[in-house]
């Protein structure tokens, strides 16, 4: 079995895709790891993107019968969306508050510079990851609109965890003791690029930040909280 976990850029992917790999674990799932060669890359992660019909077709080969849980940043194609909606394969997906999704970014290019390596350096100013963040909400808009996509916000993530698994498993129609999941990350030093994880970090935007955001997604706000197919977060 297959199982797609996406997730907006800075918005608790890693987490929910780990997440998702021990609730699988502690229903008895036998997981596999993907090779370097399906994943294009040396990473802990089975990253892949883009996720599409050859994609499929490679992962199914290289997992034999066993299960895995895929992580993505892209969009899928119409054979993924086809087969999330017709259940022979199941994804969730993750946004966050654009605003929040920006400081993220920031922070993560300020490390970056001090450790020598590129990865979101270009980033310096909210403003400046703006388009960046409109493309990768072009993509979560494809998953949100595919029949079964389990959609969940920053902070049912990160703050209503046990909630979030309980969502999960009742998606794959397992039962797991969910207090034991979550305790598998108490310690947040184990969940790839964990951030600071603190609620309602927009507020640190500055007030002319703040209304260019609220303008420029202005489809994802309703009076200034972050509203977005179904998910809101104060």
């Amino acid at each position: 079995m297959i199982y797609i976990s996406y997730g907006v850029t800075k918005s608790a992917s890693s987490f929910l895709y780990l997440l998702t790999e021990e609730i699988m674990k502690q229903s008895g799932f036998e997981l596999a790891k993907l090779s370097i060669e399906v994943k294009g890359r040396d990473a802990p992660e089975n990253y892949i993107d883009p996720v599409d019909a050859l994609a499929l077709e490679v992962i199914q080969n290289e997992i034999a019968g066993k299960s895995v849980v895929v992580k993505t940043h892209g969009a899928p194609d119409r054979a993924v969306a086809d087969a999330v909606s017709s259940g022979r394969i199941y994804a969730n997906a993750v946004i966050r508050d654009p605003r929040e999704i920006a400081l993220s970014m920031i922070e993560h290019g300020d490390r970056s510079r001090r450790l020598g390596i590129q990865d979101f350096t270009e980033f310096t100013t909210p403003v400046q990851a703006i388009p960046t963040i409109k493309d990768q909400l072009e993509r979560f808009k494809v998953w949100a609109a595919i029949n079964k996509v389990l959609i969940f916000g920053y902070d049912d993530v990160c703050f209503s965890t046990h909630d979030t698994i309980v969502k999960i498993a009742s998606q794959l129609g397992v039962s797991v003791d969910a207090q034991k999941v979550a305790a598998k990350f108490d310690d947040k030093n184990t969940i790839l690029q964990y951030n600071k994880g603190i609620r309602n970090r927009h507020r640190e935007l500055s007030s002319s930040d703040n209304k260019i955001f609220l303008r420029e997604f202005s489809s994802y706000y309703h009076r200034g909280k972050f509203v977005a197919h179904g998910v809101s977060a104060s």
